[in-house]
């Protein structure tokens, strides 16, 4: 009596915990897609609004430095009459070739000789010359210059760049109640350790569940109807839980893109280029929606060992408990007594299909390259593909499914599953 209570109340505890752990799925589901929006690249590095920011501060700081001291005013005045001398001689040069090309140009070329005009304005290049520096040293003149540059910045981009729709930015940011992006994803970050940690709870809790079980198992010599019932129950939550969410974050960022432009430091972080969350079921679904006849294969295959077995195991495992006498059909006996190693073995596959397309092949290696052509450009990328809760559940349903088929085969006595 004692284990029958105390395994209805495992499979109970294990229930409400796998339906607690679809909500904070959910919420945590929500919470990332609004992090990687975000953070995603069309809102950063390719984003014309975003360099608009960065050349608007550069231009600000770059005037705002501009302040003539004592200091440096000899070598800023040097400077200038350098280009004034040139624009003067650039000047000359240009009334000497029309002088030869027409008679006027030939008589304004003798009257400038004659009156000396561009001698005159050399020697009046450091006159000129003090008078650039002293405009530029007036602080309202530098901010009317960079409010004119800015202005100027803005019209060249909005002629040759569209507009990026923010009307999902914008709809998080309302969401969070923040006024901009980096208050939203605090907000949200501290929402997704608090649902991780309750999730990693849960998940405690269904591994103490199945050691209960495993125990129950070790210390048992019989077990009735009840028993082997809430087992399969137990076994059914944990393998719908599993099917249903997400095994796998599948994500590809940007960590750190940073140069520098006209001697400042420019540097975009967290820049999303790639994420997909998916469970077995969308996997499936996804290999079957691209086509291609071994894409297709790969999909029966997933949702024959992955769905198919495992159900038909709970079904057949359901009539041999209700019918107390071993199967007699090779198909049924497979199923009860045999399956669950397919089943987890099953675990292994889909593990290493679902980390293959999730970077750690292919992708990681067109990061490394887009890495290597970044010339002077620092580009740390990273790949943030992760195991997610689906993966647990379903094997955990694989190790609660050899536990049960053993149970059935110490109540029935046949032996099959010591074989």
């Amino acid at each position: 009596m004692f284990k029958r209570i105390s395994l209805i109340v495992i499979v109970l505890v294990m229930v409400l915990s796998c339906i607690r752990l679809v909500g904070l799925e959910e919420t945590k589901a929500r919470l990332k897609r609004d992090q990687i929006e975000l953070n995603h690249i069309k809102y950063g590095l390719f984003n014309v609004d975003a360099w608009k920011k960065v050349l608007a501060t550069i231009i600000t700081k770059k005037i705002q430095e501009l302040e003539v001291t004592k200091q440096n005013r000899p070598a800023m005045k040097r400077k200038i009459e350098s280009v004034l001398h040139q624009v003067v001689n650039e000047l000359e040069l240009g009334i000497r070739n029309s002088s030869r090309q027409s008679i006027k140009g030939f008589f304004q070329g003798l009257v400038s000789n004659v009156v000396g005009v561009t001698d005159k304005m050399h020697g009046q290049v450091p006159q000129y010359a003090d008078m650039v520096l002293d405009f530029l040293n007036d602080r309202r003149n530098r901010e009317e210059l960079k409010d004119y540059l800015i202005k100027r910045l803005n019209e060249m981009v909005d002629k040759t760049i569209g507009e990026t729709d923010y009307t999902v930015y914008n709809e998080i940011l309302s969401r969070y109640f923040a006024e901009d992006k980096e208050m939203c994803l605090a907000n949200i970050d501290h929402q997704l350790q608090e649902t991780r940690t309750q999730e990693r709870i849960y998940l405690v809790l269904l591994v103490l569940c199945c050691a209960g079980v495993a125990g129950l198992i070790l210390v048992g010599k019989h077990y009735g109807v009840a028993e082997l019932s809430a087992m399969v129950a137990g076994a059914a939550v944990l393998l719908i839980t599993g099917l249903s969410l997400p095994m796998i974050d599948i994500e590809a960022t940007i960590a750190s893109f940073s140069f520098k432009l006209v001697g400042e430091d420019v540097s975009f972080t967290n820049q999303v280029l790639f994420f997909q969350s998916k469970s077995i079921l969308q996997v499936v679904r996804l290999l079957l929606q691209n086509g291609g006849f071994g894409l297709v294969v790969v999909a029966l295959l997933v949702f024959t060992f992955s769905v198919l077995i495992p159900i038909a195991k709970l079904i057949a495992s359901v009539i041999t408990i209700h019918r107390n006498a071993p199967p007699r059909n090779a198909l049924h006996r497979f199923l009860v007594f045999k399956s669950s190693k397919w089943s987890m073995a099953d675990v292994m596959v889909v593990a290493i299909f679902m980390s293959y397309i999730g970077f750690n092949g292919v992708i990681n290696s067109q990061l490394t390259q887009l890495t290597a052509f970044s010339g002077n450009v620092e580009m740390f990328t990273t790949n943030n593909s992760v195991l997610q809760t689906g993966f647990y559940l379903f094997t955990g349903y694989c190790i609660i499914g050899l536990l049960l088929s053993a149970m059935i085969d110490k109540r029935l006595g046949v032996g099959v599953g010591r074989g």
